[in-house]
């Protein structure tokens, strides 16, 4: 995959989410193995 599909704003958002996800749970990873995520 030479480009992601996503824009930088769209990435921003995802990644605030999950951080604020990891940060409720205390947890300080997260691991994404099936391709549905990987590519998210």
């Amino acid at each position: 995959m030479d480009r992601n599909p996503f824009s930088e704003a769209e990435i921003a958002g995802r990644l605030v989410r999950v951080r604020t996800a990891l940060a409720e749970r205390k947890l300080d990873a997260a691991v994404f193995a099936s391709p549905e995520n990987v590519f998210y």
